[in-house]
């Protein structure tokens, strides 16, 4: 298909980064394949609505953080936020210390 795709990661020159996240702010791009550390944090990605992640951060917070900059305001599709993850290797051992920090904190929070 016809898609308009940018890539952002430590790899890419800083100044093409920066170009792909402006034009992904101005809703140009139909899918980035990034890691949003390399744009910092507070980006809003609410132009998109699905998220693939292959690299589980073993913190809960930049966890959460990057699935809520697809659910900032302006947002008008339901998100979906996919995990790839390998059986028997570390990222599925952190997906699922995640999952179950996550859902401990839904129970003690009440939220």
């Amino acid at each position: 298909p016809d898609l308009t795709i940018g890539i952002a990661h430590g790899g890419i020159d800083k100044q093409v980064r920066v170009m792909t996240k402006q034009a992904a702010q101005r809703g140009e791009l139909d899918l980035v394949i990034a890691n949003p550390k390399v744009w910092s944090t507070g980006i809003n990605l609410q132009v998109f609505s699905i998220c693939v992640r292959h690299d589980h951060h073993p913190s809960s917070v930049q966890w959460l953080q990057a699935i809520d900059r697809l659910h900032r305001m302006g947002q008008k599709l339901p998100v979906t936020d996919y995990h790839l993850y390998h059986p028997g290797t570390i990222e599925l051992r952190i997906l699922r210390h995640l999952t179950e920090k996550q859902r401990l904190s839904t129970i003690i929070t009440g939220g």
